[in-house]
């Protein structure tokens, strides 16, 4: 074959391979959301890098909050706005989220469910984005005909029962009481790395919670913690709720920057540097480099065409992007080690990340 052909080829693989993965991007955007004044110029950032206890360790509340979104919305945006944003309206404005499509189904049992949509006089519109993107509202999973069904396709142990599993999963974490619950913001006043965290709920309560049910109070005074720092708090966090529900966004801005810097004083020592939260940030919010293989691959493209046709130019082009996607996979690596503070193979997706790694080299 003509090289100058295979070139060409080569060329519109490449941008082919391109407009995919953006359009696969793209796609992963809620296509309901709607604009929204209030979230777009809230300040955020200071929550952002807000610490959070969770899963046994101290991250960043930017990338709790993305990892709790993934379990209702899947790979979409919660009603296509940022996770840190939709953590919190969603906990303190649940009500408007019944009628929005924020629940993800796996394409499994998509079909089983959209028969029974048709049963209850749902629009053919609605039903067929639902089989496209999975996504439903809670109002629709509270569907009686969708429970009877779901109920029917969780006795098929082998073949549905985990992803009505999921689905109801996605459920629980968008219920507002366990979101408050998971809060556990607050430094220990005393004791060391190990002591635990406390929730917020402990210092400012559940009354916020608007779901018609009687909830926890403030406890009061707290051991170790100055009762002026502890009402201050509570005050800024009864703020924040106020000004977010009245989508005041200057007001809440102000509240939330404060709230960060009084929850960070409550034991500076203890608290975590706010560069290495905001740099946890944004590892995940570029994927955790997930995307590297996409480098990798590209590159294997010129190095499988030297082999082939000892092509001088595609050798110097593989071993550069090779090269590239190495000093890419060797950033990503040393960033979750940094991070997480320990060598990053404690799980199955560390043990490749690393095995990959030293395969290359």
């Amino acid at each position: 074959m003509n090289r100058k052909i295979l070139v060409r080829i080569v060329d519109l693989c490449l941008v082919g391979f391109a407009v995919w993965f953006g359009w696969r991007q793209i796609s992963q955007r809620a296509d309901h959301a709607e604009p929204n004044e209030f979230a777009a110029t809230i300040e955020l950032e200071p929550l952002r890098s807000l610490a959070i206890h969770d899963g046994g360790r101290v991250k960043s509340f930017d990338s709790f909050a993305r990892r709790w979104m993934q379990f209702i919305g899947g790979p979409y945006q919660v009603d296509g706005k940022e996770a840190v944003y939709s953590y919190f309206d969603l906990m303190l404005n649940q009500a408007k989220y019944a009628d929005k499509k924020i629940v993800y189904v796996k394409r499994a049992i998509r079909p089983h469910l959209s028969r029974v949509m048709r049963t209850i006089k749902t629009k053919q519109d609605d039903i067929a984005k639902f089989v496209k993107t999975g996504l439903m509202t809670p109002a629709m999973f509270w569907e009686p005909a969708i429970q009877t069904e779901l109920d029917k396709l969780e006795q098929d142990v082998i073949r549905t029962q985990k992803f009505v599993g999921m689905i109801k999963n996605a459920m629980g974490a968008a219920d507002a009481h366990l979101m408050a619950n998971r809060l556990a913001i607050v430094p220990p006043p005393t004791g060391g790395s190990s002591a635990p965290w406390l929730q917020g709920s402990t210092i400012w309560g559940q009354d916020f919670l608007e779901d018609g049910h009687t909830h926890e109070r403030a406890r009061g005074a707290i051991p170790g913690l100055d009762d002026g720092l502890r009402k201050g708090i509570a005050e800024d966090w009864n703020r924040l709720v106020k000004t977010w529900r009245a989508e005041d966004a200057p007001g809440a801005s102000a509240a939330i920057a404060s709230l960060a810097d009084k929850i960070a004083s409550v034991n500076p020592e203890l608290y975590p540097d706010r560069d290495k939260l905001n740099l946890e940030s944004w590892y995940f919010k570029m994927n955790a480099f997930v995307w590297v293989w996409i480098v990798y691959a590209l590159a294997a493209i010129p190095l499988i065409m030297f082999i082939a046709y000892r092509m001088r130019g595609a050798l110097v082009l593989g071993v550069a992007g090779l090269t590239v996607a190495f000093g890419l996979h060797t950033l990503a690596l040393r960033l979750r080690w940094y991070i997480s503070g320990r060598i990053p193979n404690a799980n199955m997706f560390e043990a490749i990340l690393t095995s990959v790694w030293f395969g290359v080299l």
